[in-house]
């Protein structure tokens, strides 16, 4: 027993060690003792989609008592807006949890590059970075007397408006917005988040997007091995040099992680960096990500998990690599079909037998295998992932171009589900003549007909459905539906 109380005390004040800098140490170590120890934690990483105290990932985190800091600042509860990127460290129960620390890090804090001219701009250039604004993001200036958010536009931000952006890293010098914030003074600290580039150990440089970072006097006793290396996911602080091709002077640069090793219960969200070029493995900014035969997908497959792709990830952070309980693709509309019609001059793009649909691509949507509209044309092959915007258009955020088949998927919100018929956006899928088997459930396992049309537990408006068949002749065979989280 004592043996064991050691042991527990030791791990607790090693995390103490690793919690201290955030001011969280006190309540973290509390609860590690209380809880049972490593078993016990929680972390979560991403937006706060709502407030209850916070919602991140689903979890409805109490922060009551929680450390809070907001770039390294001391900070409280109300100090919290929607669409801040956090990671909250603490513990995590279901859908419920508690937060020991509230850790917020922008992502980008200086001056716009350019004027915005354009109300609709999907972009915005910062510090080096492209800026991803898509209409969820939440636009606020914080500058009111009274404290009040003032919502802004995009084509308010003119060359050196200083901003703060939340967001996720979703490759080298982009970054999805999930916040954008003004600030009336400069800040008395530039920053940055990305992955290195162009290291250049004589000069003492590497870039971040196109912002070429100085790190001749910095911090770096964070990296790995205390250098800078190509691909690393980091963060940057310091101040920007004179003169037209200014440079970050950078006073630190540490790697961007989730602060501990091991932790029993992990969710954390975010977009897929790097293929791993393994099997069931990929790489979330620093984190590796593993999958095994028992790791439940949502919303997609295995196959579909690319570089860019938006996931959110659950299970056990076992020596900082997350061990994927369940992976969940945020963006969940999927589309596979041949091209139909390709409109270059309106973006969009429909499908052949998906009739009514309509694909709007827009400056935000990745292709693969393409560089955008102008290499689609109709009879090519697509597998398309998107998601519905606030005013119910659907939108590419994945458009990739693949050699030809006749696999067809259609997997999004329920319309109306009657035996024999499932409408999905739109579109009937008579499953007349199925046999129980292919009637599937949220496990990929046969339900049966009867099941699956049960609108309390099965296909009902607004329950995500996916829909496979064949393209043979421009008809559709449909052969399987199933109920997806």
């Amino acid at each position: 027993m004592i043996a064991k109380l050691a042991r527990k005390l030791a791990l607790a004040l090693l995390i103490l060690v690793v919690c201290t800098a955030c001011g969280s140490a006190a309540s973290f170590l509390t609860q590690m003792l209380a809880g049972g120890g490593i078993g016990g934690t929680g972390i979560g990483f991403g937006p706060i989609t709502g407030f209850g105290s916070i919602f991140v990932n689903g979890v409805e985190f109490d922060t009551k008592g929680a450390a809070i800091t907001i770039d390294g600042k001391p900070a409280v509860e109300g100090d919290l807006r929607k669409g801040m990127v956090v990671t909250v460290q603490g513990t995590i129960d279901g859908e419920t949890g508690v937060g020991a620390a509230v850790i917020v890090e922008s992502s980008v804090r200086g001056p716009v590059d350019e004027d915005v001219t354009d109300a609709n701009a999907r972009t915005v250039q910062v510090l080096g970075q492209t800026i991803h604004v898509d209409d969820t993001v939440v636009l606020e200036n914080l500058g009111d007397e009274e404290g009040d958010p003032i919502p802004f536009r995009l084509n308010d931000l003119k060359k050196n408006t200083i901003v703060s952006v939340s967001g996720l890293v979703k490759s080298n010098g982009t970054i999805a917005a999930t916040r954008i914030e003004l600030f009336d003074t400069a800040p008395t600290v530039n920053r940055v988040q990305g992955l290195i580039e162009n290291v250049n150990t004589t000069l003492e440089t590497f870039e971040i997007g196109e912002l070429r970072v100085d790190y001749s006097a910095a911090d770096l006793s964070g990296l790995p091995g205390g250098v800078p290396a190509n691909g690393l996911l980091v963060t940057v602080e310091g101040q920007l040099s004179d003169g037209a091709d200014r440079e970050l002077l950078a006073d630190k640069v540490e790697p961007l992680d989730l602060g501990l090793l091991n932790v029993k219960r992990a969710e954390v969200s975010g977009f897929v960096t790097k293929d791993n070029n393994a099997p069931n493995e990929f790489t979330m900014g620093n984190l590796a990500v593993r999958t095994d035969s028992v790791t439940l997908f949502a919303g997609g497959s295995a196959s579909e998990i690319l570089v860019k792709t938006k996931l959110e990830v659950e299970g056990e952070l076992v020596n900082g690599v997350l061990i994927a309980d369940k992976v969940t693709f945020l963006d969940n509309i999927t589309l596979e079909s041949d091209a139909d019609t390709v409109s270059i001059s309106e973006g969009f793009v429909t499908l052949v037998g998906l009739p009514g649909i309509i694909v709007n691509v827009d400056e935000l949507t990745g292709f693969t295998n393409a560089a955008s509209l102008n290499d689609i044309s109709p009879g090519d092959h697509l597998h398309i992932r998107g998601r519905v915007n606030t005013t119910g258009a659907l939108v590419a955020t994945q458009l990739r171009k693949e050699l030809p088949t006749p696999n067809v998927i259609l997997q999004a919100a329920v319309d109306t589900a009657i035996d024999p018929h499932v409408v999905i956006r739109g579109v009937t899928i008579d499953t007349t003549g199925f046999t129980d088997e292919q009637f599937k459930g949220l496990d990929e396992l046969a339900i049966g007909r009867a099941a699956f049309f049960d609108p309390s537990t099965g296909a009902a408006p607004g329950v995500l459905v996916r829909a496979s068949g064949e393209l043979f002749g421009g008809v559709i065979n449909w052969n399987e539906v199933a109920l997806e989280e």
